[in-house]
């Protein structure tokens, strides 16, 4: 593990819960059945062609049931290794019963245009909960998305994203002192973070900024002293110090932040004010406080604070390099004191010339490994390598399992 400013992901017995979700293409061309030709056009990877009949209302299931086919020897090998589609698990999405299943299911966020003799249709892939201390999770996350590529024609494009959820284990879970230090590392850090993402990104109805367009950022903050400023006054107001007046609006309003007492109030706080979503979900920690029956969708149960910025990408490194980025920032605000905090808040005062991304991601304690690996996906144009053009279609978007 690298040199953090605080203590390591192994300090305590804190342990974190993953989830990641690739969304993606499924490429095709329409048919009156389901069929998968092997002597159709040719493929760079050897893939065969599938058939859908697209103006069958069941067309999507058919498609996310060949994905999960064409997953299950790539992920047998490890636990959970269990694939189903959200058909046939009978469960409505994120609700208890699948989660020791890795899942794929239909995503109408994601978009396609039809190319050649493509069409396409959006389906994301879900893991199951994950622990950030088991030795396969790394191998896992690999394994997983290079497998998407091995037998399938699928794409990626601007619509689809890599998301990554980190919830905090126990009864307990997410604390309040964890959650407003965790907020506010992204609020301060938010222009930086975006550097590991195509600029394009930033203009995703489902990526809005959290320091421009959350409730938080764009309603007028009403005057008055916090009941208790104990928390304020020890851990966020000293670390603006004599930089307060050039930062004052950012004070004024993570001062609200801190103010919060409830989970509810903070989540409402950190959520969009317009359709969409924000780059950094807290609305998934709200059921926790409104409880099962009160859910809008039924029991719903992440409990996590999901990180939605990342493009998707078919590398499976770099899906592993952006999941420790995001473990790393969540044990900076659960593990780091007073004085390590502020030194790492302060840090994200200075302009970006004078503490880069690559900095901050030192500094968060991200192994060199992933850095580099983050590095050269910005250096590249936020580009893979691997991109392979679909035979026969008008756009680029296969990528070969490497």
């Amino acid at each position: 593990m690298a040199s953090s400013p605080g203590p390591s992901s192994e300090a305590g017995d804190v342990q974190l819960t993953i989830g990641v979700e690739w969304e993606f293409l499924f490429a095709f061309i329409p048919g009156y059945e389901f069929k998968v030709l092997e002597d159709g056009p040719g493929d760079p990877c050897g893939r065969p062609l599938v058939t859908l009949p697209c103006e069958h209302p069941l067309f999507e299931p058919v498609a996310a049931r060949r994905v999960a086919q064409s997953l299950r020897p790539h992920l047998a090998g490890f636990s959970p290794g269990k694939i189903e589609t959200i058909w046939d698990m009978r469960v409505k999405p994120y609700m208890r019963g699948y989660a020791d299943h890795w899942m794929v299911k239909l995503d109408r966020s994601v978009g396609g245009y039809p190319g050649g003799e493509y069409h396409f249709t959006g389906l994301e892939l879900t893991s199951p909960i994950l622990r950030e201390s088991d030795p396969q999770l790394g191998a896992m996350l690999v394994e997983a998305t290079r497998a998407l590529t091995r037998h399938d024609r699928v794409k990626r494009n601007e619509t689809c994203a890599l998301h990554v959820h980190v919830g905090v284990s126990g009864e307990e879970g997410w604390d309040m002192l964890t959650l407003k230090k965790l907020a506010s590392l992204l609020w301060l850090a938010e222009d930086r973070l975006a550097r590991l993402c195509h600029p394009d990104r930033s203009d995703n109805v489902y990526c809005l900024s959290l320091a421009k367009t959350s409730m938080l950022a764009v309603y007028t903050i009403e005057p008055g002293d916090p009941e208790d400023t104990t928390e304020i006054n020890t851990w966020l107001a000293p670390l603006f110090g004599e930089a307060a007046s050039a930062h004052a609006e950012t004070q004024q309003r993570l001062t609200k932040l801190w103010s919060a007492k409830q989970r509810l109030i903070l989540a409402t706080m950190l959520r969009e004010t317009c359709a969409g979503s924000l780059r950094y979900n807290f609305k998934n920690l709200v059921t926790q406080v409104l409880g099962e029956s009160e859910a809008p969708n039924g029991p719903l149960d992440k409990r996590t604070v999901e990180f939605r910025m990342m493009d998707m990408t078919f590398n499976g490194k770099l899906v592993h390099a952006y999941t420790a980025c995001c473990i790393r920032l969540v044990h900076c605000a659960k593990d780091l004191g007073i004085g390590e905090y502020q030194v790492l808040a302060r840090e994200l005062l200075k302009p970006e010339t004078e503490y880069t991304i690559w900095q901050l991601l030192a500094g968060i304690g991200l192994d060199k490994q992933h850095i580099d690996e983050l590095e050269k996906w910005a250096a590249n144009g936020y580009e893979d390598p691997l991109d392979l053009p679909l035979a026969g279609a008008d756009e680029a978007g296969i990528v070969q399992a490497q």
